[in-house]
């Protein structure tokens, strides 16, 4: 018996590590998972065909205004389109951006500010960190590879927030439900008094993410 396992211990161990280092490597790449807390904050973001001037956007006392230029309202350059990232729910929430009706005079400004309701109800941190201590990482598939140089898609970017190797999947620059080829991050939204970090707007005022159409990306 002694002498048969003996013989044949090299092909048990042959046989069993492999299985035994994929059991190791599976556990491992779920840690970061399962060690860090799931995100607390819901984040904004714009994509568009591609990218361009004819949108601006700007956080000023946790408030965002965006702009937009005669060539977007004129149709000459594409309207981007706002989402609410719903962390919990995993899921992109379109918040509609209507042009406004201008006269021919008034196009010739530079910008007009848009009315967004729904944004009035959300406090926003631009900055690329969370409170909570996610982060806004856009990366190149292959980044560094031979395949970033080899395939023509390499440099579309994907779009995750991250904490300490446990990242979350926003946006796909290369492979998403409408095609769009730029993705730029806004911020991060903040919870108002007595309100948890998921359901902006403050304590009287209905939930914004009621009012808006449910789009997973």
């Amino acid at each position: 018996m002694y002498r048969a396992l003996k013989k044949h211990l090299i092909l048990i161990i042959g046989t069993f590590l492999p299985v035994l280092l994929a059991s190791l490597l599976g556990a491992a790449s779920l840690m970061p998972a399962l060690l860090v807390k799931p995100p607390q904050y819901d984040l904004l973001y714009i994509i568009s065909p591609y990218p361009h001037e004819g949108m601006k956007t700007e956080v000023e006392n946790q408030k965002l205004k965006v702009w937009v230029t005669s060539a977007v309202i004129k149709g000459s350059l594409p309207m981007p389109r706002l989402f609410l990232y719903d962390v919990k729910a995993k899921t992109s929430i379109e918040i509609s951006l209507r042009l406004p009706q201008l006269s021919r005079q008034s196009l010739n400004n530079q910008r007009a500010l848009l009315d967004v309701p729904v944004l009035e109800e959300l406090r926003i941190d631009a900055g690329s960190k969370s409170p909570d201590g996610y982060k806004a990482i856009f990366s190149t598939p292959n980044e560094g590879g031979f395949a970033s140089f080899a395939f023509t898609n390499a440099h579309k970017r994907n779009f995750t927030i991250k904490k300490n190797n446990h990242a979350i999947p926003i946006f796909n620059e290369a492979n998403n439900a409408y095609d769009y080829k730029h993705v730029k991050f806004i911020g991060w939204v903040l919870p108002n008094q007595n309100q948890s970090a998921s359901i902006p707007g403050n304590t009287n005022a209905v939930n914004p993410k009621s009012a808006l159409e449910t789009n997973k990306i």
